[in-house]
């Protein structure tokens, strides 16, 4: 898979780059060497003094050097759709904000996860997380209500954080497969510390410090 780099000095010109045009939402990623339209890539996307991350994509539309300084050389990348909840989460940080505060709090982080229900136990990874939920990527699902426990692994292999919950919705689809699960807490300070957690890797995503791997 070709890799390409994108490095965005600064929000307002995040909309340099953003491409609404791609069907299902793309970016434009200045390149000298073009590859052609069709080929899969990996773009790590870099915020000089924000969030970086990786999205998956195809090129659909290539643009070779030209003879006028306007006109960048590059590709147009249409972002695999398992990846868009990055870019989403990017515009509404953008943005500023966006009306539904939720969608904004659903870090696009990939943080190892075990859970356990009547089931038996499996381990797989999170998609995102919020202060209210994780949806956890898995091709076998459970119930709706299904009662389950998890172990959380926060980058850096700290020592992983105990919740629980059940399960919300499940997204039943070959390309996006995976289990939402609304977390349940014993008391106000097992709620808060959990908060606390998303807030400092909100932070940690933003400030561009987190490693490849919860990121990619």
């Amino acid at each position: 898979m070709k890799r390409l780099r994108l490095r965005v000095p600064n929000l307002e010109d995040w909309q340099r780059y953003f491409d609404p045009n791609i069907s299902g939402g793309g970016v434009f990623v200045p390149t000298n060497e073009p590859p052609e339209v069709g080929t899969e890539v990996r773009v790590e996307i870099t915020f000089v003094n924000g969030p970086r991350f990786f999205v998956k994509g195809i090129v659909t539309w290539r643009r070779p050097q030209l003879n006028d300084p306007r006109a960048r050389a590059g590709v147009g990348v249409k972002v695999d759709p398992t990846e868009r909840g990055k870019v989403s989460y990017v515009n509404a940080w953008v943005r500023g904000g966006v009306v539904d505060k939720r969608e904004q709090r659903r870090l696009p982080v990939r943080l190892r996860v075990t859970y356990t229900a009547r089931q038996g136990r499996r381990i797989n990874f999170t998609r995102d997380l919020s202060e209210e939920g994780i949806f956890v990527r898995s091709q076998e699902l459970l119930e709706l209500e299904t009662r389950v426990r998890l172990l959380l692994v926060p980058p850096g292999e700290h020592k992983p954080i105990a919740l629980s919950g059940t399960v919300s919705r499940y997204e039943d689809d070959p390309v996006e497969r995976g289990m939402g699960i609304k977390l349940l807490f014993s008391d106000d300070e097992a709620r808060a510390d959990y908060v606390a957690f998303v807030q400092k890797l909100e932070q940690q995503y933003l400030a561009g410090q987190l490693p490849d791997e919860v990121v990619s």
